[in-house]
């Protein structure tokens, strides 16, 4: 009778088949039997860069620290940003893609569909990662729909944008800091979600759900990561008053 072990996200990362499930950018390779006078090496390219590179460098030595003994190591690879989907696409092509690296959720269903990256999720049950312990949100953003609904990240980050501003030039300005500029909408798609919701031309959207809209990237952010099919409360302001609509999730540009 065997036992399986439940495992967190903090263990899974630092297991060490587990961090091979990392893979959200590369090909995953079949891993084989661990020997002490063959050790494995982990190929990882990253194109995290400042005080992120920083943390996520220690990380990846803290796992080799730990694993000097055990047969398995990570090399580490910085990518720049700006060139890291033309060469993992290059590499997976040559077949020499990197076994894991870093993704962002919901921009790479093409990837998925080439087999650039592979699904996680018989590989997460046999290192006993219980999904459970992320939120349903993380889980949700890191699945492609449209490819059976398979797991093809393991959630890792997730980025909050909180600007800084000087109240003094706010105010100058004649804003009221209190109240998110918002996106104002310039046009809404015929048929389209926002005007099934009732929202129009002119409309300044500054809450989806529970997230204020500062700009463009907090509102490109949420419909990227929202759920398909799901409603979500979207407040906007209309000719100088707040107003509150409901909306229905569609399917992402980069999933569909």
């Amino acid at each position: 009778m065997s036992t399986k072990t439940r495992m967190s996200r903090r263990q899974f990362a630092k297991g060490t088949v587990a961090t091979a499930a990392l893979a959200a950018t590369g090909v995953l390779t079949r891993l084989p039997k661990v020997h002490a006078a063959d050790p494995i090496e982990l190929v990882h390219w990253s194109w995290l860069s400042a005080s992120d590179a920083e943390v996520w460098t220690q990380m990846i030595q803290n796992f080799n620290d730990a694993h000097k003994d055990k047969g398995v190591q990570i090399k580490m690879e910085t990518v720049p940003d700006d060139q890291y989907e033309t060469k993992v696409l290059a590499a997976a092509a040559s077949g020499q893609a990197p076994d894991f690296g870093w993704g962002t959720a919901g921009l790479h269903a093409q990837w998925a569909q080439d087999g650039v990256i592979v699904p996680l999720d018989d590989l997460s049950k046999q290192v006993g990662l219980d999904l459970a312990d992320f939120s349903e949100f993380s889980i949700n953003s890191s699945r492609y729909p449209k490819y059976d609904n398979k797991l093809f990240m393991i959630p890792m980050d997730l980025m909050t944008i909180q600007p800084e501003v000087n109240l003094d030039h706010v105010k100058e300005a004649g804003l009221d800091p209190n109240q998110p500029p918002g996106v104002q909408l310039s046009d809404v798609v015929p048929g389209g979600a926002a005007q099934k919701a009732g929202l129009k031309g002119g409309d300044r959207i500054i809450r989806v759900g529970t997230v204020e809209i500062r700009g463009i990237n907090d509102l490109m952010f949420v419909l990227q990561s929202g759920k398909p099919g799901t409603e979500v409360k979207i407040t906007f302001v209309r000719d100088g008053k707040e107003q509150t609509v409901t909306a229905t999730f569609g399917m992402p540009r980069g999933k569909r």
